[in-house]
């Protein structure tokens, strides 16, 4: 994410925003993976919601700064 306020060119930018999608692409996934494999079938959608949640709440609190 630091390396686009850096770049000097369309094309370079395109290329951070590619390699930061490609670095991100698994964090859901391996999320819902991991809380799967700690929680019971009946806990599992609170603990994903409260995560999303979270996710959510922080860009929102990122978009008004």
């Amino acid at each position: 994410m630091l390396a686009q306020g850096v770049v000097h060119s369309y094309g370079g930018l395109v290329a951070a925003r590619v390699c930061l999608g490609i670095a991100e692409a698994g964090l859901f996934p391996g999320v819902n993976y991991l809380l799967s494999g700690y929680y019971k079938r009946g806990e599992f959608g609170i603990r994903a919601a409260v995560f999303f949640s979270g996710e959510r709440c922080a860009q929102a609190r990122l978009g008004l700064d």
